[in-house]
């Protein structure tokens, strides 16, 4: 993949997480859900972040960059806590405690930014959780289940950066690995497979927080409505989140 490409890709990316954060702060404006103002932030702030990266070989700034991933996962814990536990008693101050640290690794950081699992694999339990919860109500249309599916694959998807972050650093203390990252040839296959599992992470999320009217219609395609339980079916999809319970 060549660096045009994969700048290209950068942009593309950079101009769909600004699309979602904007769906995501007028669904939470409307809907007075300051969760999904949360989640618009991440996705505002990393947005920002990926236009630094790929203006930094012209501007030798990489340091925004590094400092977006770090505020990111402070702003991804006050969503996952918001949505999943409604002011219920959560785990969020351990994860906190976490997103800091990883944002003072990022902060000293000079040429490596840490990404955090801890977050996604928190937000894929959740999810999950939540998930089965409405899996078999007959009153929640069909899409808003798959948008749970959807949020659930594009953590995983995400993991892979922090998996490399892990990887990075055990290269540190294992010499064979050490001499395949720092070669050019790693280099490459970290650039290609980077790119790819973040196109592959903006792509999903867009699907589960803008998804397209003719989207919507396809997935729910097949739902039928039960007669009863009127007052469920009434229910927008952002009352359902606001309903969840992890």
């Amino acid at each position: 993949m060549s660096p045009l490409v994969a700048i290209t890709i950068t942009w593309i990316l950079v101009i769909a997480r600004f699309i979602i954060a904007i769906q995501l702060t007028r669904i939470g404006r409307r809907q007075k859900l300051p969760n999904l103002l949360w989640l618009a932030s991440f996705f505002y702030i990393t947005g920002l972040g990926d236009i630094f990266f790929t203006l930094s070989p012209f501007t030798q700034f990489l340091w925004p960059f590094f400092l977006s991933v770090g505020l990111g996962e402070i702003v991804l814990v006050m969503f996952i806590h918001e949505t999943f536990y409604q002011g219920r008693k959560s785990p969020y101050l351990v994860f906190m405690v976490i997103a800091l640290v990883f944002l003072l690794l990022n902060i000293f950081s000079t040429t490596f930014v840490y990404w955090s699992p801890f977050n996604w694999i928190w937000l894929i339990v959740v999810g999950n959780q939540a998930y089965k919860q409405i899996s078999t109500n007959p009153a929640v249309e069909d899409w808003v289940k798959i948008r749970y599916k959807l949020v659930i694959a594009y953590s995983l998807v995400t993991l892979f950066l922090p998996l490399y972050t892990i990887v990075w650093v055990s290269a540190n203390f294992v010499p064979s690995w050490q001499a395949l990252i720092y070669s050019p040839v790693g280099g490459v296959i970290a650039l290609m497979v980077n790119v790819s599992f973040t196109t592959l992470g903006v792509v999903l999320a867009y699907l589960a927080w803008v998804m397209p009217e003719s989207y919507r219609r396809f997935l729910n395609r097949n739902y039928k409505p039960p007669v009863q339980d009127v007052v469920e079916m009434q229910l927008s999809e952002e009352e359902i989140i606001n309903k969840l319970k992890a």
